[in-house]
């Protein structure tokens, strides 16, 4: 089974067994504990090296805690990565069950990001759907939308309700006049939801063949200096939670970009602050792989799925867009605008 938390996914089996009426608590304990997750493999020999590197007890930390129930039921646990107070003080111990062919390197970086939650806890934030309405058709992708929403809320544990959702996007666009509209949603942990419409240009037409726009007219996009971190959670799902995007959108802005792209810690091509990145190749649309670490934009799935030319994830540097036989960028409430690297 996989267990989903904001900074990790735990991986855990479920065992069950049988045992004999007249066995004892005690006994029962003597014979589970300490877990073979937490000792390391093989467990004789682990448990012999703890013994001789660990000089005092670890108290609560990998023992158990646990309730034994008048029915005869009992439930216990093992605490990891358990914050234990004393006073004005804590402690928390962080482990990896080490075996004989662990890489020590890579152990380390698994304790570290066990800890993430402590060390790098996240500020409150809220989900993020931001739609394009437009008189007589109504909002565009909308079921990608909503699919999208749901499925970040899942991994988050936000309380989402699908209908609601729609009823209140249906309530608001009753007051609309005749001129497209762009629609935030928002999605906190508690569940509240907020709606704000603003009117927007309509989006840019999408033609096929595309035409062969001059150079010179086109809108310029640049690079930002700042990469991100492909293992990133966040990079998944559109949230609050951009202060990286919107700085950098910012300042490429301030300097007449119409966009500013990134890239990740291994120079792969990921995104825009607020798009999806397509380059021509041959006859065939490139967009990013989303193992990159990026937003699976609603508008980047239409064309995967729907554009009358091909298109296909790849992994795509800075080089592959120099020398691109044309660069796009595209979203649901803007289209897809083609651009040039400033």
């Amino acid at each position: 089974d996989i267990e989903t938390y904001e900074t990790l996914h735990q991986m855990t089996s479920t065992i069950t067994g049988h045992l004999p009426r007249e066995t004892r608590i005690e006994s029962l304990f003597k014979a589970l504990f300490p877990c073979g997750s937490v000792t390391g493999a093989p467990k004789i020999r682990t448990m012999e090296i703890i013994r001789e590197l660990e000089n005092g007890p670890r108290g609560v930390y990998t023992g158990a805690i646990g309730f034994i129930a008048p029915t005869g039921e009992a439930t216990f646990n093992v605490p990891i990565r358990t914050i234990e107070l004393n006073g004005s003080t804590g402690e928390m111990g962080i482990g990896s069950g080490i075996i004989h062919d662990s890489d020590p390197e890579q152990e380390w970086r698994e304790c570290l990001l066990k800890g993430r939650f402590l060390s790098d806890p996240a500020p409150p934030f809220s989900l993020i759907e931001t739609l394009l309405w437009q008189p007589g058709s109504g909002y565009w992708l909308l079921t990608e939308h909503l699919e999208r929403l749901t499925a970040s809320a899942a991994y988050f544990r936000y309380p989402a309700n699908p209908p609601e959702v729609l009823a209140r996007l249906e309530r608001l666009a009753l007051d609309f006049a005749s001129s497209p509209m762009r629609v935030r949603l928002t999605l906190a942990r508690s569940g509240r939801m907020e709606l704000d419409a603003t009117p927007c240009p309509a989006p840019a037409s999408i033609t096929w063949p595309m035409p062969r726009a001059a150079r010179a007219e086109l809108p310029k996009v640049a690079f930002s200096s700042q990469t991100t971190d492909p293992n990133a959670p966040w990079l998944f799902h559109k949230t609050t939670r951009r202060e990286l995007y919107d700085s950098e959108r910012q300042r490429a802005a301030a300097e007449g970009m119409y966009e500013v792209l990134f890239t990740n810690t291994k120079g792969e091509v990921t995104e825009g602050s607020i798009t999806s990145i397509f380059i021509l190749h041959g006859g065939t649309l490139l967009t990013p792989a989303m193992e990159c670490g990026l937003l699976p934009g609603v508008f980047r799935r239409y064309l995967l799925e729907h554009a009358p030319l091909p298109v296909r994830e790849a992994i795509l540097t800075r080089r592959n867009l120099e020398h691109a036989e044309a660069l796009f960028v595209g979203n649901s409430v803007r289209g897809l605008v083609q651009v040039r690297l400033a």
